[in-house]
Protein backbone atom coordinates (compact mmCIF):
# COMPACT_ATOMS: atom_id res chain seq x y z
CA UNK A 1 0.00 0.00 0.00
CA UNK A 2 1.21 3.77 -0.27
CA UNK A 3 2.43 3.79 -3.83
CA UNK A 4 0.36 4.04 -7.11
CA UNK A 5 -3.03 2.78 -7.18
CA UNK A 6 -5.26 1.18 -3.52
CA UNK A 7 -5.23 -2.63 -3.48
CA UNK A 8 -8.25 -2.37 -1.49
CA UNK A 9 -8.38 -6.21 -1.20
CA UNK A 10 -4.62 -5.91 0.70
CA UNK A 11 -6.77 -3.54 3.51
CA UNK A 12 -9.34 -6.38 4.02
CA UNK A 13 -5.88 -9.11 4.49
CA UNK A 14 -3.81 -6.74 6.50
CA UNK A 15 -7.43 -6.42 8.81
CA UNK A 16 -7.53 -9.95 9.20
CA UNK A 17 -3.93 -10.57 9.99
CA UNK A 18 -4.23 -7.68 12.62
CA UNK A 19 -7.51 -8.98 14.42
CA UNK A 20 -7.30 -12.65 13.36
CA UNK A 21 -11.09 -12.06 11.93
CA UNK A 22 -12.74 -11.43 8.65
CA UNK A 23 -13.40 -7.59 8.10
CA UNK A 24 -17.13 -7.97 8.35
CA UNK A 25 -16.69 -10.46 11.07
CA UNK A 26 -14.86 -8.35 13.39
CA UNK A 27 -17.02 -8.48 17.01
CA UNK A 28 -18.50 -4.82 17.42
CA UNK A 29 -16.65 -4.73 21.24
CA UNK A 30 -13.40 -4.18 18.94
CA UNK A 31 -14.66 -1.67 16.61
CA UNK A 32 -13.21 1.29 18.64
CA UNK A 33 -9.54 -0.81 17.91
CA UNK A 34 -10.55 -1.13 14.56
CA UNK A 35 -11.25 1.95 14.07
CA UNK A 36 -7.89 3.28 15.86
CA UNK A 37 -5.66 1.03 13.66
CA UNK A 38 -7.68 2.24 9.96
CA UNK A 39 -6.72 5.73 11.45
CA UNK A 40 -3.17 5.23 12.33
CA UNK A 41 -2.24 3.38 8.95
CA UNK A 42 -4.43 6.23 6.80
CA UNK A 43 -1.67 8.49 8.59
CA UNK A 44 1.07 6.40 7.31
CA UNK A 45 0.48 6.68 3.95
CA UNK A 46 2.29 9.33 1.56
CA UNK A 47 -1.23 11.12 1.00
CA UNK A 48 -1.80 10.93 4.60
CA UNK A 49 1.27 12.50 5.76
CA UNK A 50 1.16 15.35 3.36
CA UNK A 51 -2.33 16.06 3.82
CA UNK A 52 -1.71 16.27 8.09
CA UNK A 53 1.38 18.40 7.18
CA UNK A 54 -1.10 20.61 5.44
CA UNK A 55 -3.44 20.79 8.72
CA UNK A 56 -6.10 19.01 6.61
CA UNK A 57 -8.35 16.54 8.17
CA UNK A 58 -7.67 12.88 7.17
CA UNK A 59 -10.84 11.58 8.48
CA UNK A 60 -13.72 12.09 10.73
CA UNK A 61 -15.21 10.95 14.14
CA UNK A 62 -18.33 8.51 13.73
CA UNK A 63 -20.41 10.07 16.00
CA UNK A 64 -20.45 12.80 13.02
CA UNK A 65 -20.90 10.43 10.29
CA UNK A 66 -23.78 8.75 11.96
CA UNK A 67 -24.87 12.46 12.58
CA UNK A 68 -24.64 13.98 8.60
CA UNK A 69 -25.84 10.80 7.61
CA UNK A 70 -28.63 10.21 9.77
CA UNK A 71 -29.56 14.14 8.60
CA UNK A 72 -29.49 12.87 5.05
CA UNK A 73 -31.53 9.76 5.52
CA UNK A 74 -34.18 11.62 7.31
CA UNK A 75 -34.61 14.26 4.70
CA UNK A 76 -34.66 11.63 2.35
CA UNK A 77 -37.40 9.31 3.69
CA UNK A 78 -39.54 12.59 4.01
CA UNK A 79 -39.59 13.64 0.60
CA UNK A 80 -40.51 10.36 -0.54
CA UNK A 81 -43.43 10.33 2.42
CA UNK A 82 -44.53 13.70 1.08
CA UNK A 83 -44.44 12.72 -2.11
CA UNK A 84 -47.05 9.72 -2.20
Amino acid sequence: MGKGNANYAAVHGMIKKEFKASTFQIPIEQFQSLSFYLQKRIGETKLGRINKSKGLKLFQHFKNFVIINSEIYILYFAAILTNR
